[in-house]
């Protein structure tokens, strides 16, 4: 693996340049954004981490790792049952991504009730152009309201 490490440090001291590789073999630019281990979405030049990562997903197969920031809006949304606090929320998503064609696509989620997203909402997503199935949305600033 020092390959890997060994490519990704030279990205990461080059600046853009280093990121801008890996960037176009997705036929995108090196400042577009992507999403690190945690879900949220930080630029391919900003971190040897997000640029292993990547790499990884590419190999594993994984159906983001084309993944482009995209938005979703919510469309309809399940009502809570009864007093439980995590639940399943069924959502359809108006979903829009730079390089994928909108569509709407139904999902459901386990959510806290104090975060239950309603109609009209509008979150960040990674979407990936190349499989309009594949999305993973940031559900996060729903708990902060």
């Amino acid at each position: 693996m020092p390959d890997a490490r060994a490519g990704a440090g030279a990205g990461a001291g080059s600046g853009a340049g280093g990121g801008a590789g890996a960037g176009a073999s997705r036929g995108a630019g090196a400042g577009d954004p992507r999403r690190d281990g945690t879900g949220a979405f930080e630029s391919e030049s900003e971190s040897p981490l997000a640029q292993a990562a990547q790499w990884l997903e590419r190999i594993t197969g994984d159906p983001l790792a084309d993944a482009v920031r995209g938005r979703v809006r919510v469309v309809a949304v399940s009502a809570p049952t009864g007093r439980r606090r995590y639940q399943e929320c069924t959502v359809e998503l108006a979903v829009t991504a730079d390089g994928a064609p909108p569509h709407t696509l139904t999902q459901v989620v386990v959510l806290p009730r104090s975060a239950w997203p309603k109609v009209g909402d509008v979150l960040v997503a990674a979407v990936s152009p190349s499989r309009p199935d594949a999305l993973e949305v940031d559900w996060s600033p729903l708990a902060r309201r």
